[in-house]
């Protein structure tokens, strides 16, 4: 589906999104949220924008417990939602990380099939089942995972270090 009409927008969108990819710093989080707020108040319909907001405000959640920070995160999918007819992975995966974290495993797991069906080899998409899988004490199949990620792209520090992560908090150190 294309994002928006208006090329500002995107521009903001994109840099919001390098952001949230880039560190899980709280001041980086909150640049990210404003450079999403720009791009939606250029586009106001712009779904993706609303995604990135939930997943700066669910890592600002991960960093307070603040109810505040998941509400936050939780209304803007829900407008991603109303939002978007579907077809952005972007917003599958924001679901399934809110669904992951409220500890609804299965529409977290219905949100991230969603995303792979649109793009079968979405990184992403293959941590955030790790994790679940790793909450849920299935350790061989969180690996499995984690190492799916790895091998899909190599180059991608978060996939290195959700399964570094993993190897550490299993007791693996040598691996981590």
């Amino acid at each position: 589906a294309k994002p928006t009409e208006n090329t500002d927008a995107y521009v903001f969108y994109l840099e919001g999104s390098g952001r949230l990819r880039s560190s899980r710093d709280e001041d980086v989080m909150r640049i990210a949220i404003t450079l999403f707020e720009k791009a939606l108040d250029i586009d106001p319909r712009f779904a993706r924008a609303y995604a990135g907001i939930c997943e700066a405000e669910l890592r600002l959640f991960e960093a307070s417990r603040s109810s505040g920070d998941f509400e936050a995160a939780q209304d803007a999918c829900q407008k991603a939602t109303e939002l978007d007819p579907g077809l952005n992975i972007e917003i599958h995966l924001a679901l399934g990380n809110l669904f992951r974290y409220r500890g609804w495993y299965d529409q977290a797991e219905e949100q991230l099939n969603r995303a792979l069906a649109l793009d079968p080899v979405a990184v992403d998409a293959y941590i955030q089942f790790g994790q679940i899988r790793q909450e849920q004490d299935r350790r061989g199949e969180a690996e499995e995972y984690y190492l799916q990620a790895v091998e899909l792209k190599r180059n991608y520090w978060r996939a290195h270090e959700a399964l570094g992560s993993f190897y550490y908090r299993t007791e693996r150190y040598e691996e981590a």
